[in-house]
């Protein structure tokens, strides 16, 4: 085969490949009514930055999100039944409707990541002892939130609550650390002034907007 009709083979393979990949679902965005809807009608929900795919396959595009003028990529997520969870390359995940999203309390937490941010996620401490698991989640589910603090955290880490029940999906929240203990002020019902000491250590949930003191196990674990 000569040069000239190698290189047109190879331009017919990938408009080919590109066909096939923009022949995939179309998943539309309507900013009306916050809908994701695809030809055939069905719809999909967008998950909180809190979920997260634990991986997902490049090889082989779902689709595409048409948002506006943007076109977005969509991947099936790696061991979810096939359309029913999907993400793009940013981690946005969408998923069918119907489908219950779990909450923290709800999610079968096994493995707790601790991780830094990066180019590439690194894990450096794995929680696994259930009391533990409990203790972490009851403090974060169950406690009082405060304003987010108005100082720099020496530490802001990522944690990734890992679960049988749900193997391709991490639930990630962010970890606080402080130098010093944030303290919070309010007032009682009289206009007193009260100061409370919420220590240095803390879970947040930017999508809810909810910062909650949290106790010292996470923090044995980053010493």
């Amino acid at each position: 085969m000569s040069i000239k009709r190698a290189l047109l083979a190879l331009s017919a393979l990938l408009l080919a490949i590109s066909l096939c990949a923009c022949s995939g679902t179309k998943i539309n965005y309507n900013g009306e009514n916050g809908s994701y809807t695809d030809k055939k009608g069905n719809e999909y929900l967008r998950a909180p930055s809190a979920y997260e795919p634990v991986s997902y396959e490049t090889d082989k595009p779902f689709g595409t999100l048409i948002a506006g003028i943007g076109e977005f990529t969509l991947y099936r997520i790696a061991g979810a039944e096939d359309g029913e969870w999907v993400t793009t390359a940013d981690g946005d995940v969408l998923y069918k409707q119907g489908i219950k999203l779990p909450e923290l309390q709800e999610f079968g937490t096994t493995h707790i990541y601790v991780c830094r941010e990066g180019e590439k996620i690194h894990a450096f401490a794995n929680i696994q002892k259930s009391a533990e698991i409990a203790e972490i989640i009851k403090a974060y589910t169950e406690g009082e939130s405060i304003p987010y603090p108005n100082k720099m955290a020496e530490k802001s880490l990522r944690l990734r609550f890992a679960s049988d029940a749900y193997p391709f999906l991490y639930y990630r929240l962010t970890y606080l650390e402080y130098a010093s203990d944030v303290i919070v002020y309010t007032t009682d019902a009289e206009g007193k002034e009260i100061e409370t000491n919420c220590g240095k250590y803390f879970i947040y949930n930017r999508d809810e907007g909810r910062c909650v003191p949290v106790g010292d196990v996470v923090h044995t674990y980053v010493e």
